[in-house]
């Protein structure tokens, strides 16, 4: 048995269906939402195969490091750049950047992003980007046996989202 692609559910039967251009493998109520393939009934030998990806997906979601930038990022441009006697628009010039990017980052009407902050972290010898663990995860994944669909996939974009309009990053 297997997990339907779109809905989550576990299903003997298992359709290929091209659904909005993309190829997926769908139970029988889901397939009509696309033009259907091939039918395949499922072997239980893969099942053990697909239950170990499924697995090693969840362990390395939950266990991964991701890249953050800094909270107060703003404070450590200017006195870094104060400290080693930059004027806003020098400081724009060796980071390639306009003036008033290095400006709206000082006051934090500009959200920093991780290109910028790498360049500026060599630049300027501070550290803007700290790597924390993914743990916002653990837990809170719905995993209907094993298998992670596309609306788990979603479920996380969409709490990935909240996350970073509430914290920043």
């Amino acid at each position: 048995m297997t997990n339907c692609d779109m809905c989550g559910k576990n299903v003997e039967e298992i359709f290929e269906s091209i659904i909005e251009g993309s190829m997926l493998k769908v139970c029988n109520a889901c397939s009509s939402y696309g033009k259907v393939v091939s039918v395949k009934k499922i072997n239980t030998e893969n099942k053990k195969e697909k239950l170990k990806l499924s697995e090693q997906l969840k362990k390395s979601l939950n266990e991964t490091y991701i890249d953050s930038i800094v909270v107060d990022y703003n404070n450590i441009i200017k006195e870094a750049r104060e400290k080693k006697g930059l004027k806003q628009d020098e400081l724009a010039k060796i980071a390639g950047e306009r003036e008033s990017v290095i400006q709206n980052l000082e006051s934090k009407k500009l959200e920093l992003n991780l290109g910028l902050a790498r360049k500026l972290e060599s630049i300027l010898s501070v550290i803007l980007v700290e790597k924390s663990e993914n743990r916002l995860y653990e837990n809170k994944i719905n995993l209907k046996d094993g298998a992670l669909t596309i609306g788990d996939l979603l479920d996380i974009k969409k709490k990935e989202h909240a996350n970073k309009k509430t914290t920043g990053y």
